[in-house]
């Protein structure tokens, strides 16, 4: 008899403890978590643009390849009629290498257009092999 309370006893204990951990858990606010892909050859891969008020994009691309990697780099300056989300290329860079590679340019753009800047690359490996080709948009400036 003394028995079967005690496994009734534990059965009860562990029954409770089940529902008190699933209360706590549910009741534990949710934080928003940043999904960041996960590359093989690349360790960071940024796009940037700013447009200034007369009219100059300044566009930054920066990408760090890691060791026993190398990359072909394209940004490419985009544009759209404002809110039309149709994007047509009105310039284009390139870098290649290894280690930090950056493309820093200048460009004169026309008023009544959305632009951003498109960032592309190819990543190799040490066999000449393309392991991944990530592309990276910067946010959208109005001009």
């Amino acid at each position: 008899m003394r028995r079967k309370n005690s496994r009734t006893v534990t059965t009860f204990l562990l029954a409770l403890s089940l529902l008190v951990s699933s209360i706590t858990a549910s009741a534990a606010p949710l934080q928003a978590a940043t999904v960041q892909p996960r590359y093989v050859g690349l360790a960071t891969l940024s796009a940037q643009l700013d447009i200034s008020s007369s009219g100059l994009a300044a566009c930054y691309s920066m990408v760090n390849v890691r060791s026993g990697y190398t990359a072909e780099v394209t940004m490419e300056l985009l544009q759209s009629p404002e809110g039309k989300n149709s994007w047509s290329k009105e310039k284009s860079w390139d870098t290649s290498g290894s280690g930090r590679l950056t493309i820093d340019e200048i460009w004169f753009v026309a008023p009544g257009y959305d632009y951003k800047v498109e960032v592309s690359v190819d990543v190799y490996n040490s066999s000449g092999r393309i392991v991944e080709s990530p592309v990276k948009d910067s946010i959208i400036v109005s001009y």
